[in-house]
């Protein structure tokens, strides 16, 4: 009776004690723990502390930043190939598993053609607390073949009558640790653009977030697009004008530039915006403003959209107006309903397109912007050519197939404008000559 009586209670201990060494180790894992995820938050503390003062905006940090940025891409493009327009009009583009035929006489337009696009222009990156370097920055994307360039103008709100290139997250936050000038990129896109039998149409996009007022036609919005117009001085002297085909400025002839011949712009400067500058043309309630401060006199083609989409002061597109410069999203384009993509192409090929979103978005993979421009006819597709991600980067916008020949991509043969034929009048049969009626009787 003792002996069971004692059996039990050692049982009994026993199962206390492994109970207690259980909740005893599980106490002393939980403490590791907590001390390990203390030591990796100290950590990441202490490295976000670093590299936020390794980065912050201070002249020394800014210099530094440049200088690597400079070191690592400024060997990146250099290229002894690349080609102007006029060659790859007549010669294509043909790779191991890829051609694109030359363009036929009647496919020299410059719609015909895709344009590498500079993306946040003036911009050395990298994508988080980059820098601007205008000059280095515009060089090193006319060695990378970019014949076009979107600029990002914005303001600082503590002093919003100053426009300023600003570079963005998606979510609108700044990114970059100094602001860009608008005179000094433009100067440098003047001073690089290609000249003689090299030269190109060089194509700058003015895409400006914010006005002093959200009404364009309000006095301090007006005036801070004619601090923007005096940027771009640099430009006059190939500045697309008044032509035997008519007076381009103030987007005269923005239904059809894009439709003519592209040798008609060859080593010219053609400006589009997002913005509405009609206000410069009312002269009685802004009376005096000088050519160069006009920005509506600088400005060849309005952008529209097809959607009420939201880009910044882009606004649909007129029903009498279908050949506009267009700017749609990515998103537009990967949910186009398969009842429109016939439509989507047949106005591609007379209708100047870019795809682009407000801000920084990821860098499109191959299999996208192959899908834009081949599938889609796309004109334009703005790319960060200082992207963080430099194989991708390579791997998607400069294969021998896409941009690494020429900064000009011939369309491929499907999403080709084709100049309508002249109608030839046949000569009429002289015996059905009725002489205005003064037919003589037969005697």
């Amino acid at each position: 009776m003792n002996s069971a009586i004692g059996a039990r209670a050692q049982q009994q201990l026993q199962r206390v004690s492994f109970s207690d060494v259980m909740k005893s180790i599980a106490i002393i894992l939980a403490i590791a723990v907590l001390i390990a995820l203390l030591v990796y938050i100290i950590r990441a503390i202490e490295r976000s502390y670093n590299y936020n003062k390794s980065n912050v905006s201070t002249p020394e940090n800014n210099a530094r930043i440049k200088k690597e940025q400079i070191e690592t891409y400024g060997g990146l493009y250099v290229s002894q190939g690349r080609r102007p327009a006029a060659i790859m009009a007549k010669e294509g583009l043909k790779t191991d598993k890829f051609t694109i035929p030359p363009l036929g006489a009647d496919q020299n337009a410059l719609i015909n053609f895709s344009v590498l696009t500079c993306n946040n222009a003036g911009y050395l990156g990298p994508s988080k607390n980059g820098v601007f370097g205008e000059e280095d920055s515009i060089r090193i994307a006319y060695e990378a073949g970019c014949r076009a360039f979107v600029l990002h103008i914005d303001f600082i709100d503590d002093v919003p009558e100053f426009p300023q290139l600003i570079v963005r997250n998606a979510a609108g936050d700044k990114i970059c640790n100094n602001t860009g000038s608008i005179a000094k990129t433009i100067r440098a896109i003047a001073d690089g653009a290609p000249r003689g039998i090299t030269a190109d149409p060089i194509i700058i996009i003015l895409f400006i977030h914010r006005l002093p007022s959200k009404n364009a036609y309000d006095p301090n919005s007006v005036n801070f697009m004619k601090k923007i117009a005096t940027s771009l001085e640099p430009l006059r002297a190939r500045h697309l004008g008044l032509t035997s085909d008519g007076d381009y400025r103030r987007q005269g002839q923005q239904d059809s530039l894009f439709i003519r011949n592209r040798s008609n712009f060859d080593g010219k400067f053609i400006l589009l915006t997002n913005i509405d500058t009609r206000a410069f043309r009312d002269t009685k309630r802004y009376p005096g403003i000088k050519p160069v401060e006009d920005l509506d006199l600088w400005i060849h083609g309005r952008l529209v959209c097809d959607t009420s989409s939201n880009l910044h002061f882009v606004s649909p597109m007129e029903q009498t107006k279908d050949v506009q410069p267009m700017i749609e999203t990515y998103n537009y384009f990967s949910n186009i309903p398969e009842d429109r993509v016939t439509r989507i192409i047949a106005r591609s090929k007379i209708q100047w397109t870019i795809v682009m979103n407000n801000y920084n978005e990821k860098l499109p993979s191959y299999a996208t912007l192959k899908k834009l421009l081949d599938e889609y006819g796309a004109s334009c597709v703005p790319v960060n050519i200082f992207d963080d991600n430099t194989k991708e980067l390579v791997s998607s916008f400069f294969t021998k197939d896409m941009y690494v020949t020429s900064g000009y991509r011939p369309k491929v043969e499907a999403m080709r404008y084709n100049k309508p034929q002249p109608i030839m009048l046949s000569t009429p049969n002289k015996q059905l000559d009725a002489k205005d009626g003064m037919i003589g009787i037969p005697q």
